[in-house]
């Protein structure tokens, strides 16, 4: 258990560190970043079966940032380009949070922002579905990025196999 946090981000600090422990995850905490971090299991399968998970905490909101663990080739322009075309696609539909590629490091990752004003503490359940929905997206997306990235589609195809199998799901 940590013992200290910063005075201006110890009420969500403490918030986060209890929800962790509650749910059994092993975590670490980066004081010089007011960071915790912890990887997360998914049903996904290959390179999305587990997320690197980072929550940024600053006074009165937190962050989340769901990692996959691989990287693109960032000299690659041509997959660069239909990845980040693909990423647009997938953020019109994007839940409570976005996708991002980084061009100089080329990871994926999806971000989920929180605001904590005042007594407004993260509850259990804004904690969990600030887990959940990165997760969940990765889900509903990742075959289309494995489309992309093994050079079986463009963007556009991706994209819409995965509305396709999202809405199968629905049904």
């Amino acid at each position: 258990m940590i013992k200290t946090y910063p005075k201006k981000i110890l009420p969500v600090a403490k918030k986060i560190e209890n929800f962790l422990i509650e749910d059994g995850r092993a975590f670490s905490y980066k004081p010089d970043f007011n960071m915790f971090s912890f990887d997360l299991k998914t049903k996904n399968e290959g390179r999305y079966k587990e997320l690197d998970m980072d929550i940024y905490v600053r006074e009165n909101e937190y962050t989340v940032y769901a990692y996959v663990k691989f990287r693109l080739p960032v000299s690659d322009t041509d997959l660069m380009l239909r990845m980040s075309e693909f990423i647009c696609r997938a953020n019109k539909k994007a839940i409570d949070g976005c996708f991002e590629l980084n061009w100089q490091k080329g990871y994926i990752r999806y971000k989920y922002h929180v605001k904590c004003l005042g007594d407004n503490l993260p509850t259990k359940k804004m904690f969990k579905d600030s887990i959940i929905a990165p997760e969940f997206m990765f889900e509903k997306f990742f075959m289309g990025m494995d489309l992309i990235i093994d050079y079986l589609m463009d963007a556009k195809s991706a994209f819409e196999v995965c509305m396709k199998q999202w809405y199968k799901a629905a049904v």
